[in-house]
């Protein structure tokens, strides 16, 4: 009875530990990203696991930069039309990345 109780304990402990790991991870690869607005061009192809549609962005320091990006990148180009303003991510080097989860996730 009391190794069941020790490995339970350990059990928790140990998954409490692998949250705050996770949390902190997360954490910082969003503080390495930034949000920017994309207006869509035209829609992009559709495959089976996500739509894309190509965009322009603008960096920090006013380079425009355009690009496809996908369901992954950038959720919101879901049947967006061309015009459309979404919100997308960038990693330092300005490329679209998945959005960082939501704090309540």
């Amino acid at each position: 009875m009391v190794a069941l109780a020790a490995a339970f304990l350990a059990a928790a402990v140990a998954s409490v530990c692998f949250a705050w790991h996770l949390y902190q991870s997360e954490h910082t690869a969003a503080a390495r990203m930034r949000p920017v607005v994309a207006i869509l061009s035209q829609p992009g192809p559709v495959t089976a696991v996500s739509m894309s549609a190509v965009a322009r962005w603008r960096l920090a320091n006013g380079t425009e930069r355009s690009g496809l990006l996908t369901t992954v990148t950038a959720p919101a180009i879901n049947n967006a039309p061309p015009g459309a303003s979404v919100r997308v991510w960038l990693d330092r080097s300005g490329q679209p990345q998945a959005p960082p989860p939501s704090p309540g996730v």
